[in-house]
């Protein structure tokens, strides 16, 4: 049987500060923002675990089925900007070989890439942390270049397979406020 931790690392009020930084709203306006807010980081909890679920109980290995997966699982929830499914890297006759599919909104529709292609997804936080405390998180705010290219916060679930080895890591991607990132310092622990 395997597993999958879910938890909430990643301060929810930091993304709804995000949404909040200059806007000129009333009170009243502010709270429905942050409860919108509020409500999409539990909607995307929610459901990328059942989706870890799914890609654990089938044991992904195929690309093609994983940018299917992935395609369906936007299609499905509007308010998620793009997916991936991040491979534990493998060697292969002793090459490391790496594969990461990503599906994200662009302007004509989706739009696939590897990531692996763009950059070392091992050693970026979206990655990284999942794999290092086993379970999942959420990244801090950045500037994904090479792969949405857009300012996002994205919530990673780590994917074990049955003998508790990490298969892979499974991300929702958020829009994080472009033009309010400068303005919001952000500390990390």
């Amino acid at each position: 049987m395997f597993k999958i931790r879910m938890a909430a690392s990643w301060p929810v009020f930091v993304f709804c500060a995000l949404a909040l930084a200059g806007c000129g709203d009333s009170g009243n306006d502010q709270v429905k923002i942050v409860a919108g807010e509020i409500a999409k980081t539990d909607m995307v909890e929610r459901r990328l675990g059942a989706l870890a679920l799914q890609f654990g109980a089938i044991q992904v290995s195929d690309e093609r089925k994983v940018f299917e997966m992935l395609r369906a699982y936007l299609e499905e929830n509007p308010d998620i900007y793009g997916a991936a499914y991040a491979f534990a890297p493998v060697e292969l006759d002793g090459v490391v070989v790496k594969s990461s599919p990503y599906v994200f909104r662009g302007e004509a529709g989706f739009v696939e890439r590897d990531l692996a292609v763009s950059y070392d997804y091992v050693s970026e936080q979206w990655y990284s942390q999942p794999v290092e405390r086993g379970m999942a998180v959420w990244s801090d705010p950045y500037f994904d270049e090479g792969g949405g290219d857009i300012w996002m916060v994205t919530y990673s679930v780590p994917v074990y397979d049955g003998d508790s080895r990490l298969s892979g890591v499974l991300t929702s991607d958020l829009p994080a406020p472009e033009k309010r990132m400068p303005s919001l310092p952000i500390q990390n622990e």
